[in-house]
């Protein structure tokens, strides 16, 4: 029974990515002459190498957002996997092929903001050990 069900799984998974091909090829004769070296780019909208960074910027802006929260109500597990993960997918970002500088970007500033969110809320747990 398993095995029916991943079978029919796979077969719904292979014809919504031949809908979704479909769709992207009909659209090109939307897309105008300039911009269609970008629309047919291996990391263009076309693919998932745009949009799962572009996805990926919420949690940068969420990040950004997050500077003007109280430290004390600041994750510092979270803030630190997500440090971790945004310095090491930037490391992934510049050996993959073909190069995502979208990819690159957004992990950057992830490791950025929260990296600083970290040195924000230990400085904070010192100051109150301090006091």
């Amino acid at each position: 029974m398993l095995s029916r069900l991943a079978a029919k799984n796979g077969l719904v998974n292979i014809a919504s990515r031949k809908h979704l091909h479909r769709f992207a090829d009909n659209f090109d004769k939307y897309v105008p002459e300039k911009l269609l070296p970008l629309w047919n780019h291996p990391t263009g909208p076309k693919t998932i190498f745009f949009w799962a960074p572009l996805c990926k910027w919420g949690i940068v802006l969420t990040g950004l957002s997050d500077i003007h929260r109280n430290p004390e109500n600041i994750s510092i597990p979270q803030t630190m996997s997500l440090t971790t993960s945004g310095l090491l997918s930037c490391r992934y970002a510049m050996v993959i092929e073909p190069w995502n500088p979208l990819y690159f970007a957004a992990n950057f500033f992830l490791f950025l903001i929260q990296a600083s969110q970290l040195v924000r809320v230990i400085k904070h747990t010192f100051r109150k050990k301090e006091d």
